[in-house]
């Protein structure tokens, strides 16, 4: 369920649901527009682009994730390598972003990209991802096209204070204030796998008048509407996830953890190429090393796990148990759904169970995708 931006087409102009309707093919299931062949058009934001490009991180070896995973965070801004905070010198990282005191006393780091003027969009990250994912030519590309984004990362990552026993619905609050601090009175919402989600229980909670629309890409259904479509091997990963996530996360915690909190941002870097060896060659990896997607993983696992596995392990839990609502009482109209054909990490039929469940949605179906093209620039 590793989340990075969707590269579905969205088009200049809102694209209402009797456009869509109309389209071929098409059809109805229930009350929700289904669509399915190539990528065409999905209208989310007045002036979303028509292709909004990210890199392809999931198709790294080990960075690949459709895996998700305790120390308590330190109160300052700066991330540290152990239980014993600031002690160890050699490893710190500062972490990336901006960051609001919530009412609670937490901190929520959140990062924002595109015009600082223009049609803000809240993205909703995944799992194991951040939303500094964002940064790069999805930045420049959103200044072009009057889109801002903001970005939060979700408590235990980046700068975002650990929340023990958080639910998906009080996550909400902090979107809230978020929102309020930052002064939109209009937004949209936008998630992607893990965060789907939230992305639906911001639509239930958060004021009507304020969400001028929500969309989901490739995102995640609730635990009981089952596996079809998946792997074995992702089946056994999401078993792993619901049931053991710190042994799930055992290396990541012994290997990439550490490499999260040291100070040499290559130290990340050069471990993704040995773990590139196996499927090119020397020469082969030392050029990826320097490609856009390897920088994105850098970023993403360094404030991903800045602050240890805790946060990923809380996503894990809170996924795979119940949301704490049905889909059926989000009652947001006109949820657009994005999802990959060829999609086994999340399936198109987890998109169809969401889209039965949600008033006037409108799904579509890109035929060939997969999880990683989908959200990786395959579109």
């Amino acid at each position: 369920w590793s989340l990075y931006v969707p590269t579905a087409a969205m088009r200049s102009e809102a694209v209402s649901a009797s456009t869509i309707q109309a389209s071929q093919p098409s059809a109805m299931v229930g009350n929700t527009i289904v669509r399915r062949g190539a990528a065409q058009t999905c209208g989310f934001v007045t002036t979303m682009p028509q292709r909004v490009s990210r890199r392809a991180n999931c198709d790294l070896p080990e960075v690949r994730r459709c895996s998700w995973l305790m120390t308590a965070p330190s109160p300052s801004r700066r991330c540290y390598s152990s239980a014993s905070g600031p002690s160890s010198a050699r490893h710190v990282n500062p972490c990336l972003g901006e960051s609001l005191s919530l009412t609670d006393g937490r901190t929520l780091g959140y990062h924002l990209y595109g015009a600082p003027d223009g049609i803000p969009v809240l993205y909703i990250h995944g799992v194991a991802d951040s939303g500094i994912t964002l940064e790069g030519k999805e930045d420049q590309l959103a200044k072009d096209m009057g889109i801002r984004w903001i970005a939060p990362d979700r408590p235990g990552v980046g700068k975002s204070t650990r929340q023990p026993g958080r639910s998906i619905l009080s996550y909400t609050d902090d979107i809230r204030q978020l929102a309020q601090h930052l002064g939109l009175k209009r937004y949209y919402m936008f998630g992607v796998s893990g965060g789907s989600a939230y992305t639906l229980a911001c639509a239930k909670m958060l004021p009507r008048e304020q969400v001028r629309g929500v969309g989901v890409c490739a995102g995640v259904a609730p635990w009981h509407a089952g596996r079809r479509g998946q792997t074995l091997k992702i089946m056994y990963q999401m078993y792993m996830m619901k049931y053991w996530p710190t042994r799930l996360l055992g290396k990541t915690r012994d290997v990439y953890v550490p490499l999260a909190r040291d100070p040499d941002l290559t130290a990340m870097a050069n471990r993704f190429r040995e773990d590139l060896l196996p499927y090119m060659d020397a020469a082969q990896a030392d050029a990826y090393k320097e490609t856009d997607p390897m920088q994105s993983a850098v970023r993403v696992f360094r404030q991903y796990y800045a602050q240890g596995i805790e946060g990923h392990v809380d996503d894990m839990r809170v996924l795979t148990r119940p949301w704490g609502f049905r889909i059926e009482d989000v009652g947001y109209e006109g949820v657009k759904l994005w999802y990959g054909g060829a999609d086994v990490n999340t399936p198109p039929g987890m998109g169809l169970h969401l889209a039965r469940r949600l008033p006037k949605s409108v799904y579509k179906e890109y035929q060939g995708e997969t999880h990683s093209s989908l959200l990786g620039g395959g579109c």
